[in-house]
């Protein structure tokens, strides 16, 4: 599933969130009450329907206008409230978010912590000459090192997308461009000088796993290789 990170979406996700969790404490015998503004229209409405007709017609547009601004404010500040304090609803609302700084790029995660190790990803189409020569794995982060007799390494890096895991990219002298990689979301970080490596970071939701390469290499390459990365075990 592709993260949506539009805040219509993620307005809307929290208001069938909190309404659901509103009609888990209605009870269906409960005798409802009308409010003090409704039982006040209703009582001049009854009395004058229609000078209280001309007195509520408005433009239109200002009528949207304004309920939109209000229910936009509400659901905001309701929405703000909810993620604040409460991790369930941060972890069904938003599985990760990418933050953008001016010199660097952070991914945050919000599922619970398992402390387990990832299972074993691989690179199905390494280039010519490359073998797999360091593997190092620990409850949160696997680092894989590829190396070459006569070209650079090449680093596969992947993690659970876990509370306290999300890394922090150095971004100067760095260009960052959207990239798929069979339909995750994704960055592909670019060194235009020449003077570093090149990257592709990407997001399988299914998996619940953040994965990288960075190898020297240009943007087509890399995506192939990231693409043949698979599920070993």
């Amino acid at each position: 599933m592709k993260q949506d990170w539009t805040f219509d979406s993620l307005l809307e996700q929290g208001l069938l969130l909190a309404a659901a969790k509103d009609a888990e404490e209605l009870d269906p015998d409960a005798e409802v009450e009308f409010s003090p503004q409704y039982q006040k229209f209703r009582k001049e409405f009854l009395k004058d329907p229609f000078r209280c007709a001309r007195r509520n017609k408005r433009p239109v547009w200002k009528k949207v206008l304004q309920t939109a601004a209000g229910l936009l404010l509400a659901a905001a500040l309701g929405l703000a409230a909810l993620l604040a304090v409460s991790s369930e609803a941060r972890a069904g609302l938003l599985q990760w978010v990418r933050t953008v700084g001016d010199t660097s790029v952070c991914y945050d995660f919000f599922a619970e912590p398992t402390n387990q190790v990832p299972p074993r990803y691989e690179i199905g189409a390494l280039p010519e000459g490359y073998v797999e020569a360091e593997r190092n794995a620990d409850p949160k982060i696997v680092s894989v090192f590829y190396r070459s007799e006569n070209n650079p390494r090449i680093y596969l890096e992947y993690m659970y997308m876990e509370e306290g895991v999300g890394p922090l990219l150095d971004t100067r002298g760095v260009e960052v461009s959207d990239i798929e990689v069979h339909g995750c979301k994704g960055d592909f970080y670019y060194c235009p000088d020449g003077t570093g490596s090149n990257a592709i970071v990407w997001a399988d939701e299914t998996a619940g796993i953040l994965f990288s390469i960075d190898m020297w290499a240009e943007r087509d390459e890399i995506l192939r290789v990231a693409e043949s990365v698979y599920l070993a075990e």
